[in-house]
């Protein structure tokens, strides 16, 4: 699963949304980077990788919306609840087993130099992994 899957899905989700694949326009006020995130770890299964039915991928969302603060934290609050739990869908072609979130809510990581109000949603993505 790529990121570029990842970001077909949202915008199914969220069609009025501009989401960019790891950058961000800052010239606008409105749109989230999705970008692919540092973090979890590689699991294989006892017996070795071709016993290994499942990957992650790491990701995190730059909700960079508004200088009203109240407008970002509704947005990225949405975005959170609506990814929060869900288990056992498709996303490019890849049965997605759970979207396990990394916080407890979306981070507030205040303003950018163009007075932006950001906030980041930090989630795992488990994975059917094609085992051969």
């Amino acid at each position: 699963m790529l990121i570029d899957n990842f970001i077909e899905y949202l915008e199914t989700l969220f069609p009025d949304i501009d989401f960019y694949n790891g950058s961000i326009d800052r010239n606008l006020q409105q749109c989230v980077g999705v970008y692919l995130a540092q973090g979890g770890s590689s699991q294989i299964a006892l017996g070795g990788l071709d016993n290994t039915s499942f990957n992650s991928k790491t990701i995190s969302l730059l909700i960079h919306w508004t200088e009203n603060a109240n407008s970002c934290e509704v947005l990225a609050t949405s975005i959170y609840n609506t990814l929060q739990g869900k288990s056992n869908i498709y996303i490019g072609g890849k049965r997605i087993a759970a979207i396990n979130m990394l916080d407890a809510g979306p981070i507030n990581i205040n303003r950018d130099s163009n007075n932006i109000c950001e906030m980041v949603i930090r989630i795992s993505i488990i994975y059917d992994r094609e085992v051969i």
